[in-house]
């Protein structure tokens, strides 16, 4: 019995011991990843920080400005940092790669990053820079090494407190068997017989007895954590199949009713009424399921309106004496066709030109006119001679600006060109200039395939009040009959659920495979039932993407 008290008493230590060693080695992986997280945020800090600076120091070919500038965004934690520009045509740059900093000849404890360096809303290059974990886990050690030394310390105290009625119960245990081997000796068995009758009854093998009764009352435990599982399973299947099924009337109610043509009595009472629907079908799904069914959609092109936005947005912030003014927004989305890094880059490229042309006032009007989406940046600058206006665009031709190169506007016009856009310049000198840019509008083609007859009249409704271009089938055949008429390109809209047993994932596995590349499922069911199928683009709820 004594040696079994010394044996788990032994290796308790080890157990102390393993912990220890998670722990610090948890606390060392931690730490590292925070520092090299830290690291990466002060650079991508830096960057947005310099990024004015760098392209101006890029497009007039000042390496050692460029170098200086990386090394003030470069970090402890960063060994070194490259620069590779996107295309380096008409423009003063002549190196193959800017580069500071060093590293070691570590193959397989080093690893390269890749960022996207954006200037004005525009990629002008990649920026390389490598991480040496060797020398960021040396960093990590020296500042944990007084916590890993008290957390050892702390530890050992704990195994110490921990069996301390262990090496209580040892001593008096090794204490009677002296006296039962003296008495044996002596052959004194009533005075043996006392001896033992007195050891406590929570020492007799209490290793044995107290694991019984644990492993008893764990089993007990488990037996009613499954029973709850299993009820827990039932009401979640039930709670998914109310929420799926209330969605789409309650997007149909909410999409028909005009609140506009309503009493402030009848809104008053519908509005509360359809957001209490609403919550009751997420309650349940929250109530009874721990994924989160992460509905989401994916547009490819993106609102002009909301690009007009984001750009007025940084350039208020950037000019904070100028006022930018954005008239006459048209309410209905304006899909171009025109990629959003060149868009953003022309319209920040223009506003610059403003402010540089003493601008005190930027207006910026949007509309649409035919199959065009057309564009007006005016401002109240120092406007330009008229006999000048015609040479604008021009490639190398540059006016009013101390060190300009006559590329931006000669872009502007090139990438509007390609896509069958126009760029026109009204000016007048000491009235200010316009800019005029006309750009093709991507016709939105969507696909819908449900056989819920209320899920496609909402879609319907919402799809003529956005002037949006919608084709609708309530099955399977009757889609593949029109296949052929929609191209790759097509956003195409699959009910999970088709009746007859009919299933969207089906469809959109044969779509997927014939070529088709925007497929989407839209279903009240939850996401994770959908998780691991490549060809799906993303699964959405049954409300209108649009």
């Amino acid at each position: 019995m004594v040696e079994t008290y010394k044996k788990i008493f032994k290796n308790s230590w080890k157990y102390y011991l393993i912990s220890i060693t998670i722990f610090m080695s948890f606390w060392q992986i931690l730490s590292l990843i925070n520092m090299i997280n830290s690291s990466r945020d002060k650079l991508h800090t830096a960057i947005r920080q310099n990024a004015a600076y760098f392209e101006k120091a890029y497009l007039t070919g000042d390496i050692f400005e460029v170098q200086r500038i990386m090394w003030r965004m470069k970090n402890e934690g960063i060994k070194r940092i490259s620069f590779n520009p996107d295309k380096t045509e008409n423009i003063n740059w002549v190196f193959k790669e800017a580069v500071v900093g060093n590293i070691y000849d570590r193959k397989y404890f080093q690893k390269e990053y890749k960022e996207d360096f954006v200037s004005n809303g525009a990629k002008i290059g990649n920026l390389y820079y490598v991480i040496d974990f060797i020398d960021i886990n040396s960093a990590v050690w020296e500042k944990n090494k007084i916590l890993f030394v008290a957390v050892t310390f702390f530890f050992a105290l704990i195994v110490i407190y921990s069996n301390m009625g262990l090496i209580k119960t040892t001593l008096m245990m090794e204490k009677i068997t002296k006296k039962i081997n003296i008495l044996a000796k002596q052959r004194k068995s009533e005075e043996m017989r006392k001896i033992i009758s007195e050891i406590p009854d929570t020492v007799k093998g209490f290793e044995v007895e107290e694991l019984i009764k644990d492993m008893n009352l764990i089993t007990e435990k488990v037996s009613k954590v499954e029973t709850e599982l299993e009820v827990s399973k039932a009401l979640s299947g039930v709670a998914e199949q109310v929420a799926h099924d209330i969605r789409s009337p309650i997007a149909a109610i909410e999409n028909v009713i005009d609140f506009k043509k309503l009493t402030k009595e009848e809104e008053e009472i519908i509005r509360p009424a359809i957001y209490r629907m609403k919550s009751i079908a997420e309650d349940l799904l929250s109530k009874y399921r721990n994924s989160k069914n992460e509905y989401k959609t994916e547009n490819k092109f993106k609102d002009l309106n909301v690009i007009i936005d984001e750009i007025s947005a940084e350039k208020k912030a950037e000019y904070k004496n100028i006022k930018i003014e954005i008239l006459n927004e048209t309410e209905k989305k304006v899909l171009i066709v025109l990629a959003e890094k060149e868009i953003k880059r022309i319209i920040s490229n223009l506003i610059n030109n403003s402010v540089e042309a003493r601008a005190n006032n930027i207006w910026i009007n949007l509309e649409t006119e035919d199959k065009n989406a057309v564009l007006r940046i005016k401002d109240d600058g120092k406007g330009i001679a008229k006999e000048l206006v015609s040479k604008l665009g021009e490639k190398g031709f540059s006016y009013g600006k101390e060190n300009g190169n006559g590329l931006g506007l000669w872009n502007a016009k090139k990438i509007l060109a390609e896509s069958g856009g126009v760029l026109d310049i009204n000016s007048e000198e000491g009235f200010g200039t316009e800019v005029i840019l006309k750009i093709p509008i991507k016709i939105r083609k969507i696909v819908l395939i449900d056989d819920d007859i209320l899920v496609r009249k909402n879609w319907e409704f919402s799809a003529k009040k956005k002037n949006i271009e919608l084709d609708i089938y309530d099955n399977t055949e009757s889609f593949i009959q029109n296949m052929d008429k929609y191209d790759f390109d097509s956003e195409i809209y699959i009910d999970s659920e088709l009746g007859e047993n009919n299933k969207g994932e089906d469809l959109a596995r044969n779509l997927h495979e014939k070529g088709y590349k925007n497929i989407y499922i839209e279903t009240g069911h939850s996401f994770e039932k959908f998780k691991g199928l490549k060809y799906i683009k993303a699964v959405i709820s049954k409300e209108p993407p649009f």
